[in-house]
């Protein structure tokens, strides 16, 4: 502005001539998105005009696309994962409808499971209240978990299906489905109850991915890799007979050394040393029968230089070799061991087999010595190996990583990640530790505390994928492969052989878990340790989930709970069962068979697929 006349001064140039020549467009748009105005407003438009309801209500009778969506997890405000999800899923509904095709959409939440009762545990003990809890009976602190548990999951719920709205999806959220709610308990019991039928679902003693910090099993989509710092070590057990050993190599009398050979094996898990029932060896290879530093040992040919080096042997020689078939059925000595382990808790087997060497064609030359140390209790590969050769399936681990008192007495209640240093103390003071060193690895972590698992053999239900089915006589891997030829059509086409690949790999599943907040398996347990889970047993349970819920299985008495069913008319259940002496189990199942089972629980029931 001027100062003197307060004027604006002129800029100097006209407007342009070609301003009214433009033919621009008119809108009542505002030029600002306003949202936090806008968006309740639209919201509460939407929801006023019920326009998913009137879409269904005009496409009554036309040809039905039936959109099933599997149900997100009940945890934490949506993500950019969920936008893409939902709005993909948006599209397809929409896009449907417009084609003038009936298209139902029922949104549902995934309620039960660890990440939920890991958070709401973590707020109690934050509290000081879950000390109080667990002074409660069993069943009453179960209870109350689970009753934190249940506001937590539909506070979630509402959280979510809040910001799906939001999103301005179509769907019939006036009435979603919750696994939580008893309807959908009792369908999914049903579905177990039918693959009881058929056979497939057993309790066996087996190694599985266990949480130390959660105290249960876990499923391979439930772990994380992450890199961790362990302690390897190499070991050498004793043989049992000098003879036997050089026997094996070809020594007899004079051309025998002196001392007694020793089997070297190699392990990341010194933890696992005390639970060891056997040596494998693979039949193929060439094993060397070596003097290192005046001490007799047993290694791959093709491993000695290396191991020896690693070790910083001085003085190497070869005695002998042999071919490994020769090594088989020889004995040894656990150095951590005086006597034959306490199998009081181990599945049964021949004692007499313990301590001997075996083959196994998984020992390979990559790493270690080519003797690979094995514990059945707590490996898979081991776990085979101890079942083809009768040996105890033997687990000296507690559910919250320490030893039980099967172990070695130094080692009982101490932690096993703890013990790994003192065992590696305690083998080079016996003179059985050739050498150990520290290493970085990639380790599978339980995801939600973030810890290290292990594997752990315990007493778990499985759903057995190469059984046949008693109705099929096709297995349920068989039935699944099949089923990605029979009329799908894959989008885009190279999904068939990703998926066929899972198919041909998946192993039995595990689906027990060891938590409280979850659907109960319905198994009971007679005096006798007998085990009652029939289809008809578990659709009577089923039948009472739909009822009362299953926090009913924490409230009611096991006759409660099985109503009118009759054990005396049921061919599958154990002899002379009295339900007034039933004992209820206490695993749950795993949160994806529940949603698994949505096929059964939603669109059967609502009547939106095909029986």
């Amino acid at each position: 502005m001027s100062q003197q006349t307060g004027e604006r001064p002129k800029s100097g140039k006209e407007k342009s001539p070609y301003r009214k020549t433009l033919n621009l467009p008119k809108t009542s748009f505002p030029m600002k998105a306003n949202l936090v105005q806008n968006e309740p407003a639209s919201l509460k438009r939407w929801a006023s005009a019920g326009l998913y309801q009137r879409l269904r209500e005009a496409r009554s009778g036309e040809a039905r696309f039936v959109f099933h969506d599997g149900p997100p997890y009940a945890n934490g405000s949506l993500h950019l994962g969920h936008l893409l999800n939902k709005s993909l899923k948006d599209f397809v509904v929409r896009s449907r409808g417009m084609m003038g095709l009936d298209v139902p959409y029922v949104p549902g939440w995934d309620c039960h499971g660890l990440p939920i009762e890991h958070k709401v545990v973590q707020d109690l003990d934050a509290s000081g209240k879950l000390a109080k809890l667990n002074d409660l009976p069993d069943d009453t602190r179960r209870l109350a978990i689970r009753r934190e548990c249940e506001k937590y999951a539909n506070s979630q719920v509402k959280l979510q299906m809040g910001q799906m709205q939001r999103l301005l999806t179509l769907g019939d959220y006036e009435d979603p489905y919750l696994t939580l709610h008893p309807a959908y308990e009792g369908a999914t019991l049903e579905v177990l109850a039918e693959l009881v039928e058929q056979g497939l679902v057993y309790r066996a003693l087996k190694p599985v991915h266990w949480s130390v910090a959660n105290e249960t099993a876990l499923a391979d989509a439930e772990l994380e890799y992450q890199q961790r710092e362990d302690l390897s070590v190499y070991v050498d057990f004793e043989c049992e007979s000098a003879r036997h050993a050089y026997a094996a190599f070809g020594l007899a009398g004079d051309t025998r050394p002196e001392p007694t050979p020793s089997l070297m094996i190699w392990t990341t898990t010194p933890w696992t040393l005390p639970a060891n029932l056997a040596i494998a060896v693979n039949t193929e290879f060439t094993y060397a029968l070596a003097r290192v530093d005046g001490s007799v040992t047993i290694v791959a040919e093709d491993l000695l230089e290396r191991v020896t080096k690693m070790g910083k042997a001085e003085d190497v020689e070869v005695m002998a070799t042999a071919p490994g078939e020769a090594l088989l059925g020889l004995r040894y000595h656990s150095p951590l061991r005086s006597d034959a382990p306490d199998f009081r808790r181990a599945q049964a087997g021949d004692i007499t087999r313990v301590f001997t060497v075996v083959a196994a064609d998984y020992v390979t030359l990559e790493d270690g010595t080519g003797l690979v140390h094995t514990a059945p209790g707590h490996g898979t590969e081991d776990y085979q190996t101890g079942l083809r050769e009768s040996l105890p399936i033997y687990c000296p681990v507690l559910a919250d990583g320490s030893y039980d008192d099967t172990a070695p007495t130094w080692l009982a209640g101490r932690n096993i990640f703890e013990a790994n240093a003192e065992i590696a103390e305690r083998l080079e003071d016996s003179g059985h530790l050739f050498y150990a060193h520290r290493f970085d690895h990639s380790y599978p972590h339980d995801w939600r505390s973030k810890t290290p698992v292990i594997f752990r053999c315990t007493e778990q239900w499985f759903v057995g994928v190469d059984t046949p089915t008693k109705r099929d006589g096709k297995s349920l891997r068989d039935l699944a492969m099949d089923s990605t030829e029979d009329g799908v059509r894959f989008v885009p086409g190279w999904g068939r052989n990703r998926l066929r690949g899972m198919l041909e790999s998946r192993p039995d599943w595990c689906i027990s878990r060891q938590r409280a907040w979850g659907l109960p398996i319905p198994a009971f347990f007679t005096p006798s340790g007998d085990v009652l889970m029939t289809a008809a047993s578990t659709r009577a349970v089923a039948r009472s989930m739909r009822a009362w819920g299953s926090h009913a299985w924490f409230e009611k008495s096991a006759a409660d709970l099985l109503g009118d069913y009759d054990p005396a008319s049921d061919p599958d259940a154990p002899t002379g069962v009295d339900l007034s002496t039933l004992t209820k189990g206490r695993d749950i199942l795993d949160v994806w068979f529940e949603s698994g089972s949505s096929w059964n629980a939603v669109m059967r029931e609502r009547s939106d697929g095909r029986d």
